[in-house]
């Protein structure tokens, strides 16, 4: 079993908490979040993002925002910080059940089903991907994403 460790650690757990239930897995974790941490300790530092706290610790994140270094660096700053203030916040570096309840996809909408297929015969588009049933999301995403390659349907007055 493993935990998770991040820098506003919730934020990455929504997303492969949705993942994996939508393939149909269990993803139950416990974590901590050395952005919670900082905002509890470290309430004199202007800013508490992942950047401040490595210049803070004095770590040298040579290639920021990338997935690996980030997450070593938040390693480091939860290290840090461990060894900086654990003895007298024992509370703060234990591991905790992560919550999140995923929003079940509804279905696209008729409205959505009938603009997105005229849409695609309007514009003539010819990709069976749009054919098959979308979630709401998807279907928003796709009509979005003609109307921005191909434009809208012109309004005609009947």
């Amino acid at each position: 079993e493993y935990h998770l460790l991040g820098h506003n650690v919730m934020f990455d757990y929504k997303f492969m908490k949705t993942a994996t239930y939508r393939h149909g897995i269990s993803f139950e974790k416990q974590g901590n979040d050395t952005l919670s941490i900082a905002r509890k300790l470290l309430k004199d530092l202007p800013k508490r993002n992942l950047d401040a706290l490595c210049a803070h610790y004095g770590y040298k994140n040579e290639h920021a925002h990338r997935a690996y270094h980030d997450a070593l660096a938040t390693h480091y700053i939860y290290e840090a910080m461990s060894k900086e203030f654990e003895k007298d916040h024992k509370e703060l570096f234990c591991f905790q059940p992560l919550s999140y309840k995923v929003k079940k996809q509804e279905p696209m909408t008729i409205k959505q089903k009938r603009y997105l297929n005229d849409l695609i015969k309007y514009h003539k588009i010819k990709d069976e991907n749009l054919k098959k049933e979308l979630s709401k999301s998807e279907a928003s995403k796709a009509i979005d994403a003609i109307i921005l390659q191909y434009g809208k349907i012109p309004y005609q007055r009947t």
